[in-house]
């Protein structure tokens, strides 16, 4: 067997020599990571193997060369750690975001080869159409959702409650992270990917609904009135006229 190792001291006198085989292999890495580079494209979508996982993203075999897919690029919803979406040693296709052949860096992703949840959704975000999200963040001025596609808005906190809400505290006496709400959308902006929903404009309809139900309730009972009174005059009419007959029998 034939091994190859890198010369670091040669010391004739004391007749000591430092090799390394793992200088060797690291420059035979770099050999091969240069000639991949300079085959690869960005929207290349490659077979990899997760080789390391961190805190800021998972490392990739490519085929000789490690990539990287950051921890924004593992998925389109929030992650709050890499272990969570890839372990070691599990294969999966990756696709190239970018490539830095000055620095030999390769930056993967693993969410871009499914679609965005905004593409998938957009013709449906219409102003004034009702959806259900999750609360997923409350803040001083609002609170964030997710709808059941993954995409993300923003609850205002004027469009919580009609009362005022100048805390997270306060906030949280209406509604509560991980709380399903009916919503409407007040405002879409698909450019920036910023979608505005409202809880207030979700409840108008069902006040309506009290109000129009009160109103029925009005005037039924004014009918009700209405008639009482009619039978009333009809009744007195019949017992004069009964009054009339019997003089006109005696007469």
């Amino acid at each position: 067997m034939k091994i190859t190792f890198k010369i670091f001291e040669l010391n004739r006198r004391r007749n000591r020599a430092i090799f390394s085989e793992k200088a060797v292999l690291q420059q035979e890495r770099a050999q091969k990571k240069q000639e991949l580079i300079e085959t690869l494209q960005v929207g290349n979508i490659l077979k990899g193997r997760i080789v390391g996982v961190s805190t800021f993203g998972a490392f990739v075999d490519i085929g000789g060369a490690d990539g990287l897919i950051h921890i924004s690029e593992l998925s389109w919803d929030p992650v709050s750690s890499p272990a969570d979406i890839v372990t070691v040693g599990t294969e999966m296709d990756v696709y190239v975001v970018k490539i830095d052949k000055e620095n030999l860096k390769i930056a993967l992703s693993l969410k871009r080869l499914t679609p965005e949840p905004w593409e998938i959704i957009k013709d449906e975000l219409v102003v004034g159409r009702k959806i259900v999200a999750k609360v997923t963040k409350i803040t001083t001025f609002g609170a964030f959702v997710r709808t059941e596609q993954g995409v993300e808005g923003l609850v205002h906190v004027s469009e919580i409650s009609n009362q005022e809400l100048g805390s997270v505290e306060d906030i949280e006496s209406v509604i509560n992270v991980g709380q399903s709400l009916d919503l409407t959308i007040v405002n879409v902006d698909t450019e920036r990917k910023r979608l505005g929903l409202s809880l207030i404009s979700s409840a108008k309809p069902e006040e309506n609904d009290e109000v129009q139900v009160a109103a029925v309730s009005e005037d039924s009972e004014t009918n009700i009135e209405e008639n009482s009174e009619t039978t009333s005059v009809s009744n007195d009419e019949d017992s004069t006229n009964e009054e009339v007959t019997e003089e006109e029998k005696e007469v």
